[in-house]
């Protein structure tokens, strides 16, 4: 790729990476599943309400982003612990 610089030469450039976009790891990734429980019946699982309810996993980033949001039906983490 060629480009011009700022004194008016052709010069070889490299080219840009692509920008990625950051990919959340779930709870089960980073530690492992129980696969004898679920999200709903975990301590951390907290519901936050604004216009309609959001479930949020205490453990995990707070944020106002659906994507640090929880499904109540997923399989639970290696951190579950009973309510």
């Amino acid at each position: 790729m060629k480009q011009v610089n700022l004194f008016g030469e052709l010069q070889e450039t490299e080219k840009p990476e692509p920008l990625r976009k950051q990919k959340f790891k779930t709870m089960q990734q980073i530690h492992g599943t129980n696969n004898n429980e679920i999200c709903k019946t975990c301590i951390h699982a907290k519901s936050i309400e604004f216009a309609k309810v959001y479930w949020k996993c205490e453990l995990w980033k707070l944020s106002h982003s659906s994507a640090t949001d929880i499904r109540l039906k997923n399989t639970a983490c290696g951190r579950w612990e009973q309510k």
